[in-house]
């Protein structure tokens, strides 16, 4: 035990994943002058502090921390930094009124509720504005259901939209708001066109199989699909506040690579194989049920145990959950400001640090997995 608190492990990764995300959140509310000059400050100061354990002038354990802090400040700045300044050069970011856009579907889309349950809101990369062409950007796009909601992920298109400044708070360029309907540009990626049809076909089945309600709550509490979910029930969600079911979460991947990995470990396969079976299941999972902010959150944690189960070591899960903090950050800076992700973190981290603790408590005690209490 580490004070009599945290049991002993390591925990070499916690100081560069907490680095990250402090950063992170600094980034995303700053200028990008503001970023740049961090991003500056900090591998100056990683590299003076390199420079003097290399001449002897400190040893190298006394400036280990200052050069993990200042080198990861310093890359996590200037990821952040090279992405704002995309954002700023973009033509997006000094347009106003209509223009002519080439973008790609990231997401789903979603409604935007019962006021204005005829429009749905989607994520797009912009690669293209009036017919040339730029750096692909994210932006937020809003249209109306019809023309919209059925476009898969990957579908290149084009289409007339209004220009609105973005929200802040994030790498978005600007608001979209459609003004034509899409025109298509070839077709999804392979893997997004069976991904679309096996949603299309659990819809069919729970169409046959059930009510007119239950079959479309059927594909939103199994794949977070709530195309067809009734208005009224959907309503009726939100008032109870369990909006929650019928969205992928931890409980989805914990089902499905349940499953698989119990299959596999039946079947007498290794740690190492099971570890590697479980994660094509995860990043198939991911393609299928879309990758949104909460689908990569239950991800990456659920890729946290496989990687321990990989090495057959409790002892690896916290270096696993740090690894997998700064890859997602890094990636999707906007996950440093959304509070799902550090419920995620927070409570992976707590089953990692305290379960076998727990566990070992409650057995102590006369509590057993076969006891009849």
């Amino acid at each position: 035990m580490i004070g009599g608190f945290l049991p002993s492990g390591d925990y070499r990764l916690v100081t560069p994943a907490a680095t990250v995300w402090l950063v992170s959140l600094v980034a995303l509310a700053a200028s990008t002058v503001l970023v740049q000059a961090l991003a500056i400050a900090a591998g100056v100061v990683c590299a003076i502090a390199v420079a003097s354990a290399w001449r002897g002038w400190v040893g190298w354990s006394t400036v280990s921390l200052v050069v993990v802090v200042g080198g990861m400040a310093a890359v996590t700045a200037g990821a952040i930094a090279f992405r704002l300044e995309a954002r700023a050069v973009h033509p997006l970011s000094h347009s106003e009124g209509k223009t002519r856009v080439t973008a790609i579907i990231r997401d789903d889309a979603v409604a935007l509720g019962p006021a204005a349950a005829s429009r749905v809101r989607v994520r797009v990369d912009v690669d293209g504005v009036a017919g040339r062409q730029v750096a692909p950007v994210s932006a937020e796009l809003t249209g109306g259901s019809s023309e919209w909601s059925e476009l898969l992920p990957g579908q290149h298109f084009t289409a007339v939209v209004r220009v609105a400044r973005p929200r802040g708070g994030d790498l978005m360029v600007a608001r979209l708001s459609a003004v034509s309907t899409p025109t298509l540009l070839g077709r999804p990626p392979p893997h997004q066109r069976l991904a679309g049809a096996i949603r299309q076909r659990l819809q069919m089945v729970s169409a046959r199989a059930l009510g007119p309600e239950a079959a479309g709550l059927l594909p939103g509490l199994v794949l977070g699909d709530t195309s067809s979910l009734d208005a009224v029930v959907r309503e009726d969600f939100r008032d109870a506040g369990l909006t929650h079911l019928v969205a992928v979460s931890g409980s989805n991947f914990a089902i499905v690579c349940g499953a698989a990995v119990m299959v596999v470990r039946i079947a007498g396969a290794s740690p190492r194989v099971t570890a590697i079976v479980g994660a094509v299941i995860v990043v198939a999972f991911v393609i299928l049920v879309r990758p949104s902010p909460s689908v990569l959150r239950a991800a990456m944690m659920g890729m946290v145990g496989l990687l321990a189960l990989a090495g057959s070591r409790h002892a690896q899960a916290m270096p696993a959950l740090g690894a997998a903090t700064i890859v997602g950050l890094l990636w999707w800076p906007e996950l440093a400001v959304a509070p799902g992700f550090a419920l995620s973190v927070l409570a992976t981290a707590g089953l990692v640090l305290w379960s076998a603790g727990l566990r070992d408590w409650l057995r102590d005690r006369g509590y057993r997995r076969d006891s009849p209490s």
